[in-house]
């Protein structure tokens, strides 16, 4: 798979997060949240990255993790190398109408969409994303649209947003 890249600000981690990586990498999913070892310490997550080559295709898809505040600049879509974005996929821009009502949104996992017979896209739902023994969730917030589709927002994307920097980020 081949994508267009598009330039965007500059950013880079202090504590030197991605700048060992030969490749350059493109941000594609967020895992799975988990408690940092250290005590008082910012939890971790998984982050799926795939190698994009000089002509802009996507390579397999490797497994890193990171601090959960990271995720800030982490964002899907974001190429990194040596440590430094300053490119991102040009995903194509649209606004949605959304509920935060009941009923017009639910959490949903990768797995319950497979299960389901749905599909994001197909590799989604490869062993890369999802371990054999299907026991990984990655969550999504599914909203129900005017038209009869949905929309699909990864929970980590939509917690980084919401709450960034807060104090909370510590207390998960």
């Amino acid at each position: 798979m081949t994508v267009s890249l598009k330039q965007s600000r500059t950013f880079s981690f202090q504590d030197g997060t991605l700048k060992d990586e030969t490749e350059r990498l493109v941000v594609w999913w967020y895992g799975p949240i988990f408690k940092n070892i250290r005590s008082q310490s910012v939890p971790k997550i998984y982050v799926f990255l795939r190698p994009i080559d000089q002509e802009n295709k996507l390579g397999d898809v490797i497994k890193r993790t990171t601090v959960l505040t990271h995720v800030g600049l982490l964002r899907i879509g974001s190429v990194w190398e040596k440590g430094v974005s300053n490119s991102r996929i040009a995903f194509e821009e649209k606004t949605f109408p959304v509920s935060f009502s009941p009923g017009g949104w639910r959490i949903v996992s990768l797995d319950d969409l497979h299960k389901a017979g749905r599909s994001l896209y197909t590799s989604f739902h490869e062993a890369s994303y999802l371990p054999l023994d299907r026991k990984h969730k990655s969550y999504l917030i599914e909203f129900d649209l005017p038209d009869g589709k949905h929309l699909l927002i990864p929970c980590t994307e939509f917690f980084a947003r919401v709450y960034g920097r807060s104090s909370e980020i510590k207390r998960v």
